[in-house]
This record gives C-alpha cells, sequence and structure tokens, in this order.
C-alpha cells in the first residue's frame, strides 16, 4: 500500500510523479470550490487520463487494470474522531489517499 504524500496546506492543486508497482503515473489534487470536493486526475505513461472525485472508504477507478497494472485508489480515513467527511482541510490529515496493488486488495476484501 502506497500513501500518496499530499498536504492541502501547501496549496488547493497539487501534483505528483508516482511509481505504482513499476509504471510511473502523474496525479494532480484539486480542490473544487462548487462542488466542495477533492478531485484527482491521474495521467499514465500512455497519456490516457482519468478524473475522479475523491470519496472515503470507496474503490475509486471503475477498472481495476485501467492503469495497465493491477491496483486502485482509496481514500480511507484514520482518525475516528473525524466523521466530516472529505473536507478541504482534512484531506492529508484524517484522511489520505492510498494506492492499493494487487496484493493489497486482496487482504482489504478478507
Amino acid at each position: 500500500m502506497i500513501q500518496i504524500p499530499f498536504d492541502p496546506s501547501i496549496s488547493a492543486n497539487q501534483s505528483f510523479r508516482i511509481d505504482l508497482g513499476g509504471r510511473v503515473v502523474k496525479i494532480e489534487l484539486s480542490w473544487n470550490i462548487r462542488d466542495s470536493a477533492w478531485y484527482m486526475d491521474i495521467t499514465s505513461d500512455d497519456k490516457a487520463q482519468h478524473s475522479v472525485k475523491l470519496l472515503p472508504n470507496t474503490e475509486l477507478l471503475f477498472s481495476r487494470t485501467i492503469l495497465g497494472i493491477t491496483g486502485n485508489f482509496f481514500v480511507l480515513n484514520e482518525d475516528k474522531n473525524d466523521n466530516a467527511g472529505i473536507t478541504f482541510d482534512n484531506l492529508g490529515s484524517s484522511y489520505y489517499l492510498y494506492w492499493c496493488d494487487a496484493d493489497d486488495l486482496s487482504l482489504l476484501e478478507d
């Protein structure tokens, strides 16, 4: 499981290049004021782009193999006292974005 590094105090728009099991993807996180939600754009090596709204405890990609590797992104709440859902301020402090590979997914399903 890979935690995607994120600190909302830096900027409402951040981008990262992350190696996910031998495949490098570009992740852009941005805050949508109108929707009051975080969105993630993922661009893979083949330039395919996927955009998703960050939702807690949900597989964010519609297919576990869409990036050419088996896995998916999740936002998990690690602060059980924070039940506000994902907000501008708590992504990266209570809620964290993770990449889970095939092995991680099998553990989550158990």
